[in-house]
């Protein structure tokens, strides 16, 4: 009786079981590439999710940044009457004695001359005081000036040349400015942002007095805060 070769009965189960075994790897491997490929997602979505928070938080401090101001020292509507001061810091009308706390200087008069022959004279200015320097800003919103734009803006001490004084405007009445805004820094450190609201005109005997309301605010000069850096991916 011819013996077969030894194992040779064995080798179909050897098979099976190597089947089974590519089998369980492929699937192991499968289920484990799915795994990661969902890891992968799942994480970006966070890391994507996590920035677009991120560049909220940055809208929202740069606004705050733009928008920056420090408390206000006064601010409101305040009444001249020619030949009187004004201390912006206090929000304060000063006598015409006074003029060494004040800031600025208004006067608006008309009178009749003695001739010959009698004239009516009429003049109006408005006057920076005790080291104050102004910077003119046409007619715009007030309330849109920011407190950067205020704060660095460049401001002057040009002297006008009908009365070589540093008159942020001089001339007649009717040429004085409605709705102008302007910009005035103090030597002792704040910045007002004022406009011309409206004129007044007070008639006595020989002639007439005239007041200017304005509506203003004055801040501190300070630093302004650093600005917010935009989020990286």
């Amino acid at each position: 009786m011819t013996q077969g070769k030894p194992g040779h009965a064995q080798q179909p189960a050897v098979s099976r079981i190597r089947r089974w075994i590519v089998i369980v790897v492929s699937f192991v491997g499968v289920g484990g590439a799915i795994s990661l490929a969902k890891f992968y997602v799942d994480m970006k979505d966070r890391k994507d999710a996590e920035y677009r928070r991120s560049l909220q938080r940055y809208e929202r401090a740069l606004a705050e940044w733009e928008t920056f101001a420090p408390p206000v020292l006064s601010s409101g509507e305040i009444t001249i009457r020619g030949h009187k001061n004004i201390d912006f810091e206090q929000g304060r009308v000063l006598s015409s004695d006074s003029s060494k706390r004040a800031d600025l200087f208004f006067t608006g008069s008309g009178y009749w001359d003695n001739g010959p022959p009698r004239r009516f004279v009429s003049f109006e200015y408005m006057r920076a005081l005790n080291g104050a320097t102004w910077h003119d800003r046409g007619r715009i919103s007030l309330d849109k000036v920011s407190y950067r734009t205020l704060r660095d803006a460049a401001y002057t001490t040009q002297r006008h040349p009908k009365s070589n004084y540093p008159d942020l405007f001089h001339g007649l009445p009717d040429d004085s400015p409605i709705n102008h805004v302007f910009f005035l820094k103090t030597a002792s450190g704040s910045v007002t942002k004022f406009r011309i609201v409206r004129y007044e005109t007070q008639q006595f005997q020989g002639g007439f007095n005239r007041s200017v309301t304005l509506k203003y605010a004055t801040y501190p000069i300070v630093q302004h805060p650093a600005k917010p850096r935009r989020p990286r991916r």
